[in-house]
């Protein structure tokens, strides 16, 4: 099993395993040339039994698929994919440390010049995630690691949360359209945890103990999970390199997608259509996946106008951009309402609900900016006082200016509310562009960015009934004929109208 589930060619050399355990191995990620003692992973996948309701067939081409009999799906995915990938990626882990290959330079680049930046994450946040997952944190230290992952770990790309009508929280998947009450890496770690578990020994427990955490500032301090032991000096215990690839691994967590990256966006088809649409109609051609073109054609010819007439064109862009803004804030803000067939709408009494993350509160916002002079290149860091509300200033990572204030084009005090990505200050005389910022300080804006646009949203749908009615609106009402999107939440003029500059 396992032929034709990927499109590379199956090295040569390797001997030891039979053809499909090294072309399942390539289809895990497995360098069977060099990772040859990882091939076992793919041989134990094979060998394991499909769950249920999983069933292995042959299509007439030859090509092996997966089919699920509980929901009608079929896939050329094998349903242990997920699991035996995050094996090898936690082996090779391993082997790179062991074998003392540890090198940054081969993984992501994170900000300030490629340099891991430690990750906010606090003893607290770990012990109450260990009580969600069963874990004694005195007893099991060993687990801790696999406990701290999971609170780093970002949702799925595919999965959005969401509250019901009573307060609780489920997660919905935006591709199969399935909602459930448990979280989606939550089969994930505990299986983690019960493989860990079978492998540990007295000296892993042990050597586990102590752990680094660190301020939202990114101060360092040490917990030690058997004795409740609280200190802001390095044991003795833990050398550099252990803190070195703590940070690594907490970088790592917060950015790994443990169920698989999100495909890259396929192309637009060509349209009948294509014609009889000026090519600037759409600046975003996004807006075009709103508003169907033989939907524009039957609004044209209901409004009497022709589709290259500037005011009809404006008129559909309005639409589209409503629509997008309305989709938008609907995927990030709206609280649906669940149908029974969805999920239960009763929560179960056994039900544990996972622990939320703090919000997040800095001590300072962190931002970064770059330019070049002569060919040479020039680094400045601004780092913002939450309290004392003034600059430190840090030029080519040496020189540092301190209790600096920053004036806005207004001439008042910069703000905290007043910096982001993408932002221009004006910094000892100089145009500056807010290009990074660190990730505590990307996690408080994106916090206060939701808190404050769902609060906008709110007060923009209760002002919206007095806003007039314009008259292509009018028209368009006379022919009865209601061009929304097919959603229940947008049949409703308030829905149309928003942000209407018409």
């Amino acid at each position: 099993a396992g032929q034709g589930l990927q499109s590379k060619k199956m090295p040569r050399k390797s001997k030891t395993y039979p053809p499909e355990v090294l072309d399942f191995a390539v289809y895990l990620g497995i360098d069977v040339e060099k990772e040859e003692d990882l091939v076992w992973i793919a041989e134990r996948c094979l060998s394991e039994e499909l769950p249920e309701p999983w069933t292995e067939h042959t299509s007439s081409r030859g090509d092996i698929y997966f089919y699920n009999s509980e929901t009608d799906e079929s896939t050329v995915e094998h349903p242990l994919y997920h699991k035996y990938r995050l094996l090898y990626e936690e082996k090779r882990q391993e082997k790179l440390i062991s074998s003392g290959k540890f090198d940054h330079s081969q993984h992501e680049s994170f900000h300030n010049d490629d340099s891991l930046k430690p990750i906010s994450i606090s003893h607290e946040e770990v012990l109450d995630m260990a009580q969600y997952y069963d874990v004694h944190p005195q007893h099991e230290c060993d687990l801790l690691q696999i406990i701290r992952e999971a609170v780093l770990a970002p949702l799925p790309w595919m999965f959005r949360e969401i509250t019901d009508r009573h307060g609780n929280p489920y997660f919905y998947n935006d591709i199969t359209d399935v909602s459930q009450r448990l979280h989606p890496l939550d089969d994930i770690f505990r299986e983690k945890l019960e493989r860990r578990r079978q492998v540990v020994s007295a000296q892993d427990h042990i050597a586990a103990q102590w752990q680094v955490f660190f301020s939202s500032a990114g101060t360092p301090y040490f917990y030690n999970f058997i004795t409740n032991q609280l200190q802001e000096e390095k044991p003795d215990d833990l050398s550099e390199q252990m803190l070195e690839e703590q940070i690594y691994k907490d970088n790592r967590s917060c950015v790994a997608q443990l169920l698989g990256s999100k495909p890259e966006t396929m192309g637009s088809k060509e349209s009948e259509y294509d014609d009889m649409f000026p090519s600037d109609l759409f600046q975003d051609e996004k807006l075009l996946e709103l508003v169907d073109e033989k939907e524009i054609v039957d609004m044209a010819g209901l409004l009497n106008m022709e589709v290259a007439d500037p005011k009809f064109q404006k008129f559909v862009r309005e639409i589209a951009e409503d629509r997008k803004s309305f989709e938008d804030v609907k995927h990030k803000f709206t609280t649906f309402h669940i149908d029974s067939h969805r999920v239960d709408s009763k929560v179960p009494e056994s039900f544990k609900r996972r622990p939320r993350p703090p919000p997040p509160a800095p001590k300072r916002l962190v931002f970064y900016s770059w330019w070049f002079e002569e060919s040479v290149k020039k680094y400045i860091e601004l780092r913002y006082d939450m309290e004392a509300k003034n600059f430190q200033i840090i030029l080519n990572k040496s020189v540092a200016l301190r209790d600096v204030k920053i004036a806005g084009r207004d001439g008042e005090q910069l703000q905290c509310w007043d910096l982001f990505v993408g932002q221009k200050i004006d910094v000892l005389g100089k145009p500056t562009t807010l290009m990074q910022a660190s990730h505590a300080t990307l996690m408080w804006l994106e916090f206060h960015s939701r808190r404050l646009l769902k609060k906008a949203l709110e007060i923009e749908n209760e002002i919206m009934q007095y806003k007039p009615i314009p008259d292509i609106i009018h028209r368009m009402l006379q022919t009865r004929v209601f061009l929304l999107p097919p959603s229940p939440c947008s049949r409703s003029l308030p829905a149309l109208l928003l942000r209407s500059r018409c």
